[in-house]
């Protein structure tokens, strides 16, 4: 089995936290034994604009642990035309695409993680070369209502051919189902570090009391205000 993981967003190293949980999953899936290769079209906000990253035409290729990795930067210079990133994110793409199998063959199979960008490349690729393609949408821009008309429309495309699509709760894929009625969806949750379930690794407690841990990015949309108050409401509920 060949796979390609193409990312909407993806760490540019080994530090960075952006899309982590993407290259974990290529490593792991590496370590299983099967064939894996990322290729990442990154689209920088035209907010970020400088003439190098515009007259930029050179791609970045790393071979980490194992994983063939191939990366581009372009300016999202049409923000504003419909339909006008999203041609960019393609085009370039498929040159990244082109690149990675010229060197490392054709894969059986895609997977996306976020349908703006990536979907479109991956559904440029399956309408070309018949390569099939499976989506897991990350993006919480849809439940937010952050999705202009024609990025719905894009998406629709997207989720409407992908093989199946993934989310990774329940309640997001119901959501999901109602917002892409005509597309198939199934949850698949996100991968666990052994370390979470391993016994040994289990740090020992000198007390009863009950110990909540929360790790996220700590912004806006993962709302931990509302966590926090959510246990302060049920440890006071269970006090009475």
């Amino acid at each position: 089995m060949h796979v390609l993981i193409i990312p909407s967003w993806y760490p540019e190293n080994k530090n960075d936290i952006g899309g982590s949980f993407f290259r974990e999953q290529a490593l792991a899936l590496n370590r299983a034994g099967i064939q894996v290769g990322v290729i990442y079209q990154k689209m920088v906000p035209i907010q970020k604009f400088n003439i190098k990253l515009l007259l930029s035409r050179e791609n970045s290729f790393i071979v980490d642990e194992n994983v063939p990795t191939f990366s581009s930067s372009k300016l999202a210079f049409l923000p504003k035309i419909p339909f006008g990133n999203s041609y960019i994110a393609e085009k370039e793409g498929m040159k990244l695409f082109k690149e990675y199998c010229n060197n490392y063959g054709m894969p059986d199979v895609i997977h996306v993680h976020s349908a703006l960008y990536a979907g479109v490349i991956a559904q440029k690729i399956k309408l070309i070369y018949g390569v099939p393609y499976v989506i897991t949408e990350h993006s919480s821009s849809f439940f937010r209502n952050q999705v202009n008309w024609w990025k719905k429309i894009i998406a629709h495309k997207v989720f409407d051919n992908s093989f199946f699509n993934i989310a990774v709760s329940k309640p997001y894929s119901n959501y999901l189902s109602e917002y892409f009625p005509t597309s198939k969806w199934i949850i698949v949750p996100n991968i666990l570090n052994d370390i979470f379930s391993n016994s040994n690794e289990h740090c020992p407690k000198n007390n009863n009391l009950f110990t909540y841990l929360h790790i996220s990015l700590l912004d806006e949309n993962k709302n931990v205000s509302l966590i926090l108050k959510a246990f302060s409401e049920l440890n006071r509920t269970e006090k009475k």
